[in-house]
């Protein structure tokens, strides 16, 4: 028996459905895989890159032009199909508009899945980058200063960023991502640094002609590069018991414009205070299910601040079980209702990546370089690249998407610079 099945005895007829196509959501079906043989169905538009000819799953495909309620109304009408039969059967996703989604219809669907997502109101409270601002500044765990940017039909946003106390250079995103996933506009971003207020200016009357409904947050930059930046990852299970906390210190992020800030290259770590902070939090609300705290450590005072957190295990999270622990153990464990659930923490230095040693390396400083070319070859972790999901077209994917990150880095972030997101 694996030993990531805990205290289970029995993980027979239990269904796994998962929304989306992303890297996220095939690591996180892997690690349902190797842990108890589950073999996922994969709701998607499509069997895109990271989902696409893999022997451990089972896509099902809805289109391409489909809205977040398509999703709900292919789960109802599709139920018994996606369940087979299971005496459970878990949904799961990692897309912030898929998880609002979820919010908004569960009373849908609690009859015919087991849902992993936090309350509506809890959603929307943490979500909304704003108020989770204010909720850290009540807990007083350290964040940015944010000014939020209200847009609608009848709003006339303006901000003048000095007089808000915003020093430039100064950072901009969507409060709510889900907000910004149906705007499209030229030199679009998923968050944009500007240097005056003139940029301030030109973004916002560019939102307000691209039909923008929301806010849009404004926040002080904290100065760093992208290993500055710090990642954690939580479980809180229904009893409200947070049962999986694990962290990792990014080494790179994503340049290109549509994907600034996404880490591509991670090490495991303990961070016991930033841990604390993030458990004083999700203890504050009525929270349930994934998150993940983005925290960014100020290279000049050493100070950390929080910056978001999503109601989702994340993109990236797969880190996790490259430290040790294993998001699956933890909602299994969680939907069983396992008495005395495991709690799950960093337990190893690992390497998480989605970039080749040679790229990797050139970003990177000698005390990073040394610490990767001396850890265990089974302790250097590519999500997409599994033992048991390597047909040759697979592989031609995988081998070939990191491959091309060296292309990306050539056009977007040629030299190491500190002063690009």
């Amino acid at each position: 028996m694996n030993e990531a099945r805990g205290t289970l005895t029995s993980t027979k007829n239990i269904g796994l459905v998962m929304l989306g196509s992303d890297t996220g959501i095939y690591a996180l079906a892997r690690d349902f895989h190797q842990c108890y043989g589950i073999r996922p169905k994969i709701v998607a538009r499509a069997a895109f890159g990271p989902i696409k000819d893999s022997k451990i799953l089972d896509v099902h495909e809805i289109g391409l032009d489909v809205t977040r309620r398509d999703y709900i109304d292919y789960l109802i009408e599709h139920a018994e199909e996606l369940r087979a039969g299971n005496e459970k059967t878990i949904l799961l996703c990692n897309t912030d508009h898929l998880v609002e989604a979820l919010c908004e219809a569960k009373d849908e669907l609690e009859s015919l899945y087991e849902l992993v997502i936090p309350p509506l109101k809890t959603y929307e409270r943490i979500s909304d980058k704003v108020g989770f601002a204010e909720l850290c500044d009540q807990l007083e765990i350290p964040t940015p200063k944010t000014i939020g940017v209200q847009f609608g039909a009848e709003e006339n946003p303006q901000l003048n960023a000095l007089e808000a106390g915003l020093d430039f250079p100064v950072i901009a995103k969507p409060a709510l991502s889900a907000d910004y996933e149906n705007v499209k506009f030229e030199g679009q971003k998923k968050v944009f640094q500007l240097t005056d207020q003139t940029e301030v200016d030109q973004l916002i009357q560019t939102l307000q002609q691209a039909g923008f409904q929301g806010q849009f947050v404004f926040q002080q930059k904290i100065n760093g590069d992208d290993t500055t930046m710090r990642s954690l990852t939580a479980y809180v299970n229904r009893r409200g018991e947070v049962t999986l906390l694990s962290g990792a210190r990014v080494l790179l992020e994503d340049h290109a414009p549509g994907l600034i800030g996404v880490p591509l290259a991670m090490v495991t770590q303990e961070m016991p205070e930033l841990m604390a902070q993030a458990k004083k939090l999700l203890e504050s609300v009525d929270y349930y299910g994934f998150a993940n705290f983005d925290i960014k450590v100020d290279s000049v005072s050493g100070k950390p601040y929080f910056l978001e957190v999503n109601p989702r295990i994340g993109r990236n999270a797969y880190y996790t079980v490259a430290g040790g622990s294993h998001p699956s153990l933890a909602v299994m464990e969680d939907i069983f209702e396992v008495a005395d659930p495991r709690f799950q923490g960093v337990e190893q230095e690992a390497l998480y990546s989605l970039v080749d040693a040679f790229l990797l390396s050139r970003y990177i400083d000698e005390e990073d370089r040394r610490m990767i070319s001396n850890l265990p070859k089974d302790r250097i972790v590519h999500p997409l690249d599994y033992s048991a999901d390597r047909g040759v077209k697979r592989m031609f994917y995988v081998y070939g998407s990191t491959f091309k990150q060296r292309l990306k880095f050539r056009k977007y972030y040629p030299v190491r610079n500190a002063e690009v997101i």
